[in-house]
């Protein structure tokens, strides 16, 4: 396992915590492209969750649902109003017939997706390090979460290229 020393340069993530995290990125894109308000989002923190799970199991951490949900919810908000209008102004697309509900859901998808892949990263780097749910803080992994996120756009265009 990684030393608490290691900076956020110098984190690589494991072959398998990176499998982890791009299945539930696929998963989070599939489940993005559902039109219906609200139902994208309910799938998309269920995928959150059960990577989350299995990156905690990877690590012999015990899984706190709980604490897992309050701590997305944390690091989610902690990238920004501004960001988060992306995900928002794309549900709001869906009102426009027909080509609002594509454009939408074909961007609500990547945000998902690049959601889920910052998310994934910043949990595997705190287990990695050895930490737990007990004592993950937000503030110490919200740059990170961040750079991973906007990292994750390019790995949802990526997944899209090889999907589509």
């Amino acid at each position: 396992m990684a030393t608490a020393t290691l900076n956020q340069a110098d984190f690589v993530t494991s072959e398998a915590s990176e499998t982890i995290i791009r299945k539930h990125v696929l998963i989070s894109m599939g489940v993005g492209l559902i039109p219906i308000p609200a139902a994208d989002m309910i799938g998309i923190t269920a995928s959150q969750l059960s990577m989350i799970k299995k990156l905690s199991e990877k690590y012999g951490i015990p899984f706190k649902q709980n604490l897992a949900k309050s701590i997305v919810t944390s690091l989610i908000s902690s990238i920004g109003v501004h960001t988060l209008a992306t995900g928002s102004v794309s549900q709001l697309m869906r009102a426009i017939p027909v080509v609002g509900g594509i454009l939408s859901t074909l961007t609500f998808s990547g945000f998902g997706g690049a959601l889920t892949y910052g998310v994934g990263k910043a949990f595997d780097k705190h287990f990695s390090e050895g930490g737990g749910f007990l004592d993950m803080r937000v503030s110490d992994l919200s740059t990170y979460f961040s750079t991973q996120f906007e990292a994750g756009k390019e790995v949802a265009k990526e997944i899209k290229k090889k999907v589509i």
